[in-house]
């Protein structure tokens, strides 16, 4: 399973084996391997840093340092 984001829109990458637990299990959750932790974790944070620098006006007025009225 990877997650991952282009062109403004977040896709998900499965296996055929996790195509088919989702098949299986409709409209229940499926369980994730927690062996996949840190290679979601990863995938999660290289989208928002994408997504955070698409959207570098929006970040440029949020507060920042350490009073966060920098």
């Amino acid at each position: 399973m990877r997650l991952t984001y282009q062109n403004g829109k977040l896709y998900i990458s499965l296996t055929r084996i996790e195509i088919q637990d989702v098949k299986d299990n409709e409209g229940r959750p499926c369980e994730i391997d927690i062996g996949h932790i840190s290679v979601l974790h990863e995938d999660i944070s290289k989208i928002v840093n994408e997504r955070l620098k698409e959207k570098e006006e929006w970040w440029k007025k949020i507060p920042h340092g350490p009073s966060m009225g920098d």
